[in-house]
């Protein structure tokens, strides 16, 4: 089975936004959520931490020189979380990431219906990645919790009388 991570947005406008979707997509059965360290990731990542028990909780550096400068946050952050917080270097924007565990992750665009999650899923396999990465999407919710469901939604059409 495939790892799903989710890679939240660099903009904050609502950070309770941020609590809401990381819980949801926890429920979901995601792996981790992963924020840019460039936009207070860790600070984000501790919320994220308060609200959550299993999901893990990437800290995506831009650059290696970024990524030890980030050591002392990552340390509180390993804290918070009880052992859920790692930090992955991005030096190709997500083309593919290598987690510590040496797991190779591949980005994949948010999904327009379950038809295109489940050939991006399919993909992923034949190409030996461990997962996927996929930006935070209003779709990919609804995606997650009911992946075999049909797109067909005709019960949500009014009726014209």
């Amino acid at each position: 089975m495939v790892k799903v991570g989710v890679v939240f947005g660099r903009g904050v406008d609502d950070p309770g936004d941020y609590l809401a979707d990381a819980r949801a997509l926890e429920a979901a059965d995601v792996d981790s959520v992963w924020i840019a360290a460039a936009a207070s990731g860790e600070m984000l990542l501790s919320a994220i931490a308060a609200v959550t028990s299993r999901i893990r909780l990437v800290l995506l550096s831009a650059t290696t020189y970024e990524a030890a400068s980030l050591d002392a946050s990552l340390e509180t952050l390993q804290r918070l979380s009880r052992s859920r917080a790692l930090l992955a270097v991005d030096g190709e924007e997500l083309a593919e990431v290598l987690m510590p565990a040496a797991e190779r992750w591949l980005h994949v665009p948010a999904p327009q219906d379950r038809s295109s999650w489940r050939n991006a899923l399919e993909r992923s396999v034949a190409a030996g990645a461990a997962g996927v990465l996929v930006p935070q999407d209003a779709r990919l919710l609804d995606i997650l919790r009911r992946p075999q469901e049909e797109d067909d939604r005709s019960d949500l059409v009014l009726s014209q009388g």
